[in-house]
């Protein structure tokens, strides 16, 4: 995470944990095969999840392979989570990728009241 690290802190940022997605799912290969990735928490200001009593395991199963729309699409409940915990009304969520519009479909989730607007990269929360 060196060179990464190097990057954020120039821009501004503080890792301020690392999440792990537990996928629930084991990946390609023999011997210990990877279920999990890693997700970097790096804030700028002041961070407080909404719910303060959360693990920084996040075990959600991945997409079967067979249902996947985008080679590297993350599953719509643990964008949800990530999105709820983060984000208030009014703010931007940048999606960089936007590939399979699960960013979108998160913030509109059915346990959401929340709406959104987006262009090609960025969702805004409404309310």
């Amino acid at each position: 995470m060196g060179e990464f690290q190097t990057q954020l802190t120039r821009a501004g940022f503080k890792i301020k944990n690392v999440l792990v997605w537990h996928k629930n799912w084991l990946g390609m290969g023999n011997n210990f095969r990877p279920n999990y990735e890693l997700i970097i928490l790096a804030i700028k200001s002041t961070f407080v999840t909404k719910s303060r009593n959360l693990s920084n395991v996040l075990t959600v199963r991945r997409l079967s392979p067979k249902k996947l729309t985008h080679i590297a699409e993350k599953p719509v409940a643990l964008l949800e989570i990530l999105i709820r915990e983060s984000t208030n009304v009014g703010d931007i969520v940048l999606d960089s990728f936007s590939g399979s519009g699960a960013t979108c479909a998160a913030v509109t989730c059915p346990h959401s009241s929340r709406t959104a607007s987006y262009d090609t990269f960025c969702v805004r929360v409404c309310g």
